[in-house]
């Protein structure tokens, strides 16, 4: 974490040197910059490198799930990580900012080793993110194990080292920040042998709602974040080799034509 550039978002102007005063002793880094709003902040972004956005929700001018809402819209700042810090520890809002694609969620009053977990968390996730990302899996089936009576089919919308996107029915058991162990049968070839990943034991990182018929046919977007200190050697060499594979399945180069 070298060379980042802060941008600290809040109406309080203690909150702001609080926030500064963490980040300077923890990390020890003194490029930080700071707004009163979120349009202050949108305003800053248009000029200066920003790599880490740490805002407050409730300001004048354009609160911070609006603020949110233009940075994860936007091509050029949806990668930035973002981290909310609020008073407001409700469900409806910890949903609405999981909803707009905030990376880490504080509710105030939090203490400086929670935001430094925050703004690690949150850094590593957003550099983790370029590691090749497989959509087009063969015909597969995969399974989230919650515990020993509960597992619910599910399909990979796409998978990588770091982590998995899934598509599974909704249930109550799945929670945001809840842990899992992930199993996935993939055809391997027409002979019908097959990958046989898992257990990849992860965090929900990202829980979001297809449809919202009944709580019975709800389906359910589920981000997983792998947990490598979770990941018995076995298993991760397993899927380590799968990862090539697919690889070695994808063209090395597009031609013009």
């Amino acid at each position: 974490m070298e060379n980042i550039n802060f941008l600290i978002v809040d109406d309080s102007t203690t909150v702001r040197k609080l926030v500064k005063k963490v980040i300077e002793t923890r990390f020890g880094f003194n490029r930080i910059l700071e707004a009163s709003n979120g349009q202050e902040a949108l305003n800053i972004i248009k000029t200066k490198q920003v790599d880490i956005i740490i805002s407050d929700w409730d300001m004048p001018k354009m609160t911070g799930d609006e603020f949110l809402y233009e940075i994860k819209n936007n091509p050029k700042t949806k990668h930035i990580p973002f981290i909310m810090m609020t008073t407001h520890g409700e469900k409806d809002f910890i949903i609405t900012a999981i909803q707009l694609g905030v990376s880490h969620y504080l509710v105030k009053p939090f203490t400086p080793a929670e935001l430094e977990d925050s703004i690690r968390k949150s850094w590593n996730m957003a550099t983790k993110r370029s590691a090749p990302r497989f959509a087009s899996l063969p015909p597969h089936t995969a399974l989230i194990r919650v515990n020993e009576k509960l597992q619910i089919p599910a399909s990979v919308v796409n998978i990588s080292r770091t982590g998995v996107l899934l598509r599974a029915p909704y249930h109550q058991e799945i929670v945001l920040f809840g842990y899992f162990n992930l199993y996935i049968k993939a055809e391997k070839n027409a002979k019908k042998e097959y990958w046989l990943l898992g257990p990849l034991n992860g965090k929900v990182v990202r829980l979001e709602a297809e449809n919202s018929i009944s709580d019975e046919a709800k389906t359910t977007l589920i981000a997983q974040y792998f947990d490598p200190k979770q990941i018995n050697k076995e298993a991760e060499k397993t899927f380590l080799a799968f990862l090539k594979w697919l690889n070695e399945r994808t063209p090395d180069s597009i031609p013009a034509e």
